[in-house]
């Protein structure tokens, strides 16, 4: 099942347990290509949202979607 963020038609659809994390502060990650084959970087970006439409229009502004976010200990993050 998924969540959305905003009622508007726009809106982009959460898994549900990823939208739970959020709403209770956990962290998530989203990995983006690096500039070449075999090359990783980590940037460390985040933003405080208040409510679930201002969320959206972060996750928008930084050219993402739901579905590219996941749990640290499903990624390669160094932290």
């Amino acid at each position: 099942m998924s969540g959305s963020i905003s009622p508007d038609e726009d809106a982009q659809e959460w898994p549900r347990d990823k939208l739970n994390a959020l709403r209770l502060g956990q962290s998530l990650i989203a990995e983006v290509p690096g500039s070449g084959p075999g090359r990783q970087a980590f940037v460390v970006r985040e933003a405080t949202a208040i409510g679930e439409a201002a969320l959206g229009e972060v996750v928008r502004a930084w050219g993402l979607r739901a579905g590219d976010f996941a749990y640290p200990w499903d990624t390669e993050d160094p932290t």
